[in-house]
């Protein structure tokens, strides 16, 4: 069995930055873009020059030994003082996908039934209705914009387009088995918010988003038989907020809090037939987790540390048909870690699901296998410098 693709792919970007409206000037002589790289602030932080996309940035190379860079200083500074200032950017890009796809089989296939072994080509695939070729001509595009209130503060919105390439069954175990199916599309829509409080020390992420799917692929398992079909359409939402507070030098706590609702819209005959929903799978209403680390300096030439994490998970499903063999309950997991690293040099003794708790991680043919229990480890790693 093979399987050929030919794809062609044209890729479209736009950037800009608004100063009150006006947009950033162009040179009239483009140069190659900019190496990445990062240096330290005057005030601490690092500045990313890749952060910085759709802003105006003037790079200057001074010394204090320079004349003429300490004549020039102060005209740039008043200049940067008196910039209205880049707060609003916005981003465009598109990607036009032309793609064929070519199947072919020459194998055998045991007919337990008749308990003979059965061959199977293009002619049997063809019989069964089966194209034998997939052409699929698609345009995607995401369209963006963020905003800066301040230096601590900014939200941004995007639309997102994609696509997931439709193909063939190749596990199934028959001619009828090898069935098509088709691409799967999706549009997304995230609304966000990043701020910095307390001196950068509290930093506070807030998402909203929402996924509509349409003829979304799921894998099922059908008469012991692996069949990937066009399910139908689906619409996942939620929310999510992070946070982590640099509470002392030494003293790191984060978390996030997170919120999902998912469902089938629309089920098509395939995933009726294969007895799919009401509710998709791995979606669990409201998770949760928090953690944090405490450093010791100074010990034994490097630094010793110390950390954990608590983490919840509300219940779902693992298996398409929601049926209740197939729930995972609600389960709180603990890790722990205590470790001591220098600059070349780091060891961690640590265990994971600390308090051995129970549950589930996999489904196969609606059967739940237990996940990993408590593990205790030890981890020794040297970086060269």
């Amino acid at each position: 069995m093979n399987t050929s693709v030919r794809r062609r792919m044209i890729v479209l970007g736009a950037l800009a930055a608004w100063s009150g409206g006006v947009a950033a000037a162009r040179p009239s002589t483009l140069a190659d873009n900019a190496p990445d790289f990062t240096l330290r602030s005057a005030d601490g932080p690092n500045v990313r020059l890749l952060e910085q996309r759709g802003r105006v940035v003037m790079v200057n190379f001074w010394a204090t030994w320079c004349g003429p860079c300490r004549y020039e200083m102060p005209f740039l500074q008043q200049v940067q003082q008196g910039w209205p200032g880049d707060k609003l950017v916005l981003l465009a890009g598109g990607r036009w996908t032309d793609e064929t796809k070519d199947f072919s089989i020459d194998a055998l296939f045991f007919d337990p039934v008749n308990f003979v072994y059965v061959p199977v080509g293009d002619a049997e695939v063809l019989d069964e209705g089966i194209p034998l070729k997939q052409e699929e001509d698609k345009f995607t595009y995401k369209l963006g914009a963020d905003y800066q209130f301040t230096d601590d503060l900014m939200a941004y919105a995007t639309v997102t387009t994609g696509f997931k390439s439709g193909g063939w069954n190749a596990r199934g175990a028959s001619a009828a088995e090898l069935a098509d199916f088709g691409p799967e599309d999706v549009i997304s829509y995230e609304l966000g918010m990043r701020a910095e409080w307390l001196d950068n020390r509290l930093r506070t992420n807030l998402t909203v988003f929402q996924a509509e799917y349409d003829d979304i692929q799921i894998a099922t398992t059908e008469d012991a038989g692996f069949i990937t079909t066009n399910a139908g359409d689906s619409k996942i939402k939620g929310a999510e907020f992070e946070g982590a507070w640099a509470a002392t030098d030494a003293l790191r706590i984060y978390g996030n809090l997170g919120y999902m609702d998912g469902k089938y819209t629309r089920l098509s005959e395939g995933g009726i037939t294969a007895g799919i929903g009401p509710e998709p799978t791995r979606t669990p209403e409201w998770t949760a987790n928090v953690g944090g680390d405490y450093t010791f300096d100074n010990v034994f030439n490097g630094e010793v540390f110390i950390g954990g994490q608590v983490a919840w998970v509300d219940d779902y499903f693992m298996g398409n048909s929601n049926q209740i063999e197939t729930l995972i309950e609600a389960h709180t997991l603990v890790n722990a870690q205590v470790g001591w690293r220098n600059d070349n040099w780091q060891a961690i003794v640590e265990c994971r699901n600390c308090f051995d708790e129970e549950w589930f991680g996999t489904n196969l043919f609606n059967v739940l296998y237990t996940a990993e229990p408590v593990r205790y480890g030890i981890r020794l790693k040297y970086s060269y410098q």
